[in-house]
């Protein structure tokens, strides 16, 4: 082990000095010692991308559920509020909106529960149970899973649209 002193003069009365240590193993130079300790095997890469890809699409999914449940409160708390009087194509907008975020919570709360059996059944192969799913039949469910999403995101936009323009139809003169 080797010592390095180095010392750095700040406007000529204050004086740091830094040791820094330097722990070369033997018989390599000091660009083979650095390399080795920074070289990563790809794996773990990867794993802690596909880590941060698993938790971020956990998230989204939520994120998406809770802002459904909540459009469809407030769709209801209008439906309930007697001076919300909306016209037929205003109507017709409401119950569009209703019908797209239905489908939206409905393939949220599925997409989440096929996510877990897809957990699951990753789990049971890894740990290589005899009753675990087979590679093919968890591809599908991965599948499954982001097909689920996507169709949650599209029918949450639409809903979200829908209902926008419902609400423009009928306050839309207000504005003016």
């Amino acid at each position: 082990m080797t010592f390095q002193l180095s010392r750095i003069h700040l406007y000529g009365t204050i004086q740091i000095t830094i040791v820094t240590a330097n722990n070369q193993p033997t018989g390599k130079t000091e660009n083979e010692a650095k390399n080795n300790a920074n070289c990563k095997p790809k794996d773990d890469r990867f794993q802690r991308w596909q880590k941060i890809t698993i938790d971020q699409f956990g998230y989204t999914l939520n994120l998406i559920l809770t802002l459904t449940i909540a459009a469809l409160g407030y769709w209801f708390f209008l439906l309930k509020n007697h001076d919300f009087s909306p016209g037929s194509s205003a109507k017709c907008a409401m119950i569009f909106s209703l019908v797209a975020l239905a489908v939206s919570a409905v393939c949220g709360l599925y997409c989440s529960l096929n996510r877990l059996w897809d957990f699951r059944g990753t789990a049971q192969r890894a740990g290589e149970k005899p009753n675990a799913p087979s590679k093919d039949e968890l591809k599908w469910l991965g599948s499954l899973t982001w097909g689920l999403f996507y169709t949650q995101l599209a029918s949450f936009t639409a809903g979200i649209l829908a209902l926008a323009i419902a609400l423009h139809l009928t306050y839309g003169g207000k504005l003016a």
